[in-house]
């Protein structure tokens, strides 16, 4: 059985007889070691040294490139190097090379020589040339004497006599034309014939027919004759369609 000692009024309670009452030990007022609270304050400096390594790593970029940045609105601008391209060293060194006062080289740098130069007139005179002498190329014979130009004689134009006008029979024919004059009217049967030669009927012919019109004028109509009914004509007229000649099947 445990003893307690008799305390005084007001000096504290009692303890409990039994192995129950916590024993008194000045450890227990102090405040409990956190793990954990440990670890955030080592986080915690751990982020903000690396925010002042940031900050100044930023601070030297600018320090750096501060001086070659410009505006959105400014142009570029190039600084020349000022610095000399090439200059002579205090003690360039080597051996001196001989002869360097020869002349050649004044003149190769532009200077002028300083010798004297003397002019000379020119002491021969040409000789007078010997008069009444041919000067010619041996070999070659005197050209002959150039004839006079003889004018070429005008050879006369033969205007082509007008073929007559061929009369072939058939109450029918298809006109082809109508021309100014008789001459135009006869050169455009040429063209026909030598472009429409191998469809022509074998009975037809050639048939120029005038034709006044009062104010306006006289016409010679081309035609092609020799067709017996109106159908032979209108089935020739359209082969000439067909071939690209217009046309007309007209009544004698």
């Amino acid at each position: 059985m445990m003893m307690t000692l008799p305390m005084s009024e007001g000096e504290g309670e009692r303890f409990p007889e039994d192995d129950s009452s916590p024993i008194y030990s000045p450890a227990m007022e102090e405040s409990q070691f956190d793990a954990r609270e440990a670890d955030n304050r080592r986080a915690f400096m751990l982020f903000g040294g690396a925010i002042a390594v940031l900050l100044l790593i930023a601070f030297l970029v600018l320090k750096a490139y501060g001086g070659g940045t410009r505006g959105p609105d400014e142009p570029p601008r190039i600084i020349a190097d000022t610095s000399p391209y090439k200059s002579a060293p205090e003690d360039p060194g080597g051996s001196q090379t001989p002869n360097q006062d020869i002349s050649v080289y004044d003149r190769i740098n532009g200077e002028p020589g300083a010798e004297d130069v003397t002019i000379v007139e020119d002491s021969e005179v040409p000789m007078p040339a010997p008069t009444g002498v041919q000067i010619g190329i041996r070999g070659q014979e005197d050209a002959p004497a150039q004839k006079p130009a003889v004018k070429p004689v005008a050879t006369p134009v033969t205007t082509p006599t007008p073929a007559p006008v061929v009369s072939s029979p058939g109450s029918y024919a298809v006109q082809v034309a109508a021309l100014r004059s008789q001459a135009e009217a006869e050169t455009m049967w040429t063209s026909f014939t030598g472009k429409f030669g191998g469809i022509l009927p074998a009975a037809s012919g050639r048939d120029i027919n005038r034709v006044d019109r009062g104010a306006r004028g006289t016409f010679y109509q081309l035609r092609v004759a020799g067709f017996d009914s109106k159908d032979s004509a209108n089935t020739f007229c359209a082969t000439l369609k067909a071939r690209g000649q217009d046309c007309l099947v007209v009544r004698r």
